[in-house]
């Protein structure tokens, strides 16, 4: 997903709004961005729950969406002072603990309605899908595989990737974004996996094509085995926390880490449960995904091959692979990155 100008909407918009002025139906507005867009109004109604409004114009259709957890849509009239009643798309955030993301989403909005020559309705409906599997996931805690996931992926950003290219290594962070690869740029991938088998180097890879090259440049893959220790000092958070120090000289960055951690599915209600899961790390190594390196793509695959497939997944095994490695320290990474 391409990040918006304006990452998300300021928290004064929502301390000047009061909430004690909207009974009933009524809600109280103000504009949300207005130096990006005027169409976009912030609300609350009596209950202080946030509301993202946007008036339709002549010919922009209604829209409804009341199946998302914790997000809903309806087209309704409303009447300003002195005005007659018009048609709004009324987006109600449902759920408080949402409403960092619901700031991130009502900035998107912002951008595409100053930017888009279609109707206001068809980019909301993009938008909110590609916030989809976030709101679906509103309110429930990362499951332990996907916090081992996680935490592989913040592993690698933050010991090694940004000690080699500094913090705007946080702009490659690419998977929460949907994205093929966990880590993407001009030239490079990197696919990050991270595994508690306890006996190997053993990784789960989803779809046939997780493991194929980029169009242009190479294909690396980071191998993370770790270890569930009382003792142990790394977890989510304290990686999570670790990172944000770092991101403290640029706000940018900082606003960008806090949205992929968003999609990512992370929330801080969460925190004190995610820090029981301590990990120890066993041993990591970077790969390149070229020659002998285990994979299934398509192109290994006889023309015809996948007609009606529509989901593959797999195992690799690199315990006894060490010669394919190509770095074993954080250190060895600037010079893997180096143009040849």
């Amino acid at each position: 997903m391409e990040t918006s100008r304006v990452r998300m909407l300021s928290p004064d918009v929502w301390e000047r709004l009061n909430a004690a002025s909207a009974t009933g139906e009524q809600l109280a507005v103000r504009e949300a961005i207005a130096d990006v867009s005027t169409r976009l109004l912030a609300g609350v109604d009596s209950d202080g729950g946030h509301h993202l409004v946007i008036a339709l114009l002549p010919g922009e259709p209604d829209f409804s969406d009341t199946q998302t957890r914790g997000l809903s849509v309806t087209t309704r009239l409303l009447t300003g002072t002195g005005t007659d009643p018009t048609r709004h798309l009324d987006i109600h955030c449902r759920d408080a603990s949402g409403n960092q993301a619901f700031d991130m989403i009502g900035a998107e909005i912002a951008e595409q309605l100053d930017t888009s020559a279609g109707h206001a309705t068809d980019s909301v409906r993009r938008i909110l899908a590609k916030w989809r599997r976030f709101w679906g996931q509103s309110g429930l805690a990362l499951s332990r595989e996907a916090q081992i996931g996680l935490f592989g992926e913040l592993w690698f950003l933050a010991v090694w990737l940004i000690p080699s290219v500094g913090i705007s290594g946080v702009q490659r962070w690419r998977g929460p974004l949907g994205a093929r690869h966990d880590f993407e740029w001009v030239g490079c991938s990197v696919e990050s996996k991270c595994t508690a088998s306890a006996v190997g180097r053993i990784h789960h890879i989803n779809g046939i094509d997780q493991l194929a090259p980029p169009d242009q440049g190479r294909l690396l893959f980071f191998s993370l085995r770790v270890r569930d220790e009382g003792g142990a000092s790394n977890s989510v958070p304290t990686l999570i926390d670790y990172l944000k120090s770092k991101f403290q000289v640029d706000s940018e960055a900082a606003d960008h880490f806090d949205t992929l951690l968003i999609r990512a599915g992370y929330s801080s209600q969460f925190e004190n449960e995610y820090r029981k899961l301590r990990l120890r790390i066993v041993d990591q190594a970077l790969f390149e995904v070229s020659g002998e390196f285990p994979r299934l793509t398509s192109s290994h695959l006889a023309a015809g091959a996948l007609n009606g497939i529509r989901h593959v997944s797999y195992e690799i095994d690199l315990t006894m692979l060490d010669n394919l490695a190509i770095a074993r320290t954080p250190q060895d990474l600037a010079t893997v990155l180096q143009p040849t």
